[in-house]
């Protein structure tokens, strides 16, 4: 019911193909981040694969929950509310992480995520004020904890171990 009301009179100013062709670049990043976040994590556990980048370990957690669940998750709120500039936030979320993929070890990836989580939490907050129900009330209060928790391990500047103790870490 989201989606049919929020997707009214949104064809009108954008079209449907350049809505799925965006949709179709930005859902093999996602799939990209989550295959190097669970080849990460299986590194960790003591398997002996050869890792990627030498800094792919420590960035499982950055790249699981920020990087895949965080493109993903803004992907279908963009898809939900229908805006063009809805998708800047799993645009931002998975530049950031692609470059913590590749192993760039500056401030950029953790930015680009931060900024990325921001939008989120904008088009959250417009979700809620088009449908002002329960469930969409949880999912923005639950959007708040992305940008504090990326921010405050990229102002601590320590990025990569800030997630590796799972979500005790974030607190």
């Amino acid at each position: 019911m989201l989606n049919v009301k929020l997707m009214q009179g949104t064809h009108s100013f954008w079209g449907l193909g350049q809505q799925i062709r965006l949709r179709m670049l930005l859902l093999p990043v996602a799939i990209f981040l989550l295959l190097a976040a669970l080849w990460a994590g299986l590194i960790r556990l003591g398997w002996g694969w050869p890792p990627l980048q030498p800094t792919l370990p420590m960035a499982h957690g950055p790249l699981m929950v920020c990087g895949f669940l965080g493109t993903l998750i803004s992907l279908e709120r963009a898809l939900g509310l229908g805006a063009r500039w809805a998708y800047s936030a799993p645009m931002l979320t998975g530049a950031g992480a692609m470059l913590l993929t590749a192993g760039v070890q500056t401030a950029l990836g953790p930015l680009l995520i931060t900024l990325g989580s921001l939008v989120l939490v904008l088009v959250l907050i417009q979700i809620v004020r088009i449908q002002p129900a329960f469930f969409t009330i949880t999912i923005a209060l639950g959007g708040r904890s992305g940008p504090w928790a990326t921010r405050s391990g990229w102002r601590a500047g320590r990025w990569p171990t800030l997630f590796s103790g799972g979500w005790a870490s974030w607190s």
